[in-house]
Formats: structure tokens, sequence, C-alpha cells
């Protein structure tokens, strides 16, 4: 995923790019505690790019969780990541990644508005730029 996920989240986003951890973690240092920062770095992925087709071209974080079978608590470990993320820049967008999705965590992510990447297909982003990108 982490070598795929530019070309996946490329037709949507512009410069999009996987960050790495140390680049987070002095983003969000000052930001966030000792026990906070640790969950956040844990994120399997984090993703940033301009985000295409809005009238602001914001940049986007997405906070990817990546499992072979996607379950509920992948679901929250995304959001979670995500409001931690959240504290620093806005438009913070959850995303789960899997072979196999078990039904609670589709209903789970169709409800908080987290983005399902299976086979390269993107489910729920329209709903998520909705929910978590902020209105310029």
């Amino acid at each position: 995923m982490r070598d795929r996920a530019p070309a996946i989240f490329g037709s949507w986003m512009d410069a999009t790019r996987v960050v790495p951890p140390m680049e987070i973690r002095r983003l969000v240092r000052e930001s966030l505690t000792r026990s906070q920062l640790p969950r956040l770095l844990d994120a399997d992925i984090i993703v940033t790019g301009e985000l295409d087709e809005h009238p602001a071209t914001p940049t986007v974080w997405l906070v990817i969780e990546v499992s072979t079978t996607v379950d509920a608590s992948d679901v929250e470990r995304a959001l979670a990541r995500a409001n931690l993320l959240r504290r620093v820049v806005p438009n913070v967008i959850p995303v789960v990644t899997g072979d196999q999705l078990v039904d609670q965590a589709r209903k789970m992510a169709e409800e908080e508005r987290v983005v399902i990447v299976r086979d390269g297909t993107l489910t729920g982003w329209d709903e998520a730029i909705e929910q978590w990108v902020v209105a310029a």
C-alpha cells in the first residue's frame, strides 16, 4: 500500500506523497502529549496531497490503517489517529484498506465517513470529503 498510495489517491489529489514518520513527529510533537505521539506514529501510512475538484484545492491528510481483513477495530484506529493529527492540521481523512472487509467494519466506516480502499477502488470518498474537509 505504501508504494501504491500515490497511484491510488493520485486520481483525486495532486502532489500525493507518503509522509515519513519523522516528518509527522516534527509536525505534531509540540501539540501532542508523550502518550499521544506514539499512537499517531503507529498509523500504518500517512499520505498528503492537494485535493482536486475542490474550490480551494486544500491540502488533505489521509491516515490509513492497513489490514488483511478490515474489522471494526481498524476503523476505530483510523478514526482515533485521524483525530490526533486533526489537532495539528485540518482536513484529515481516516482511511482503511484490506483484502477483506467484515460487515460491521463496512457499516461503521459508512456511518463515520471513513474511506474504504479495496483492490484500488475507493468507497466513501465523497462522503469523507464532505465530512472532514473544511470549506474555504
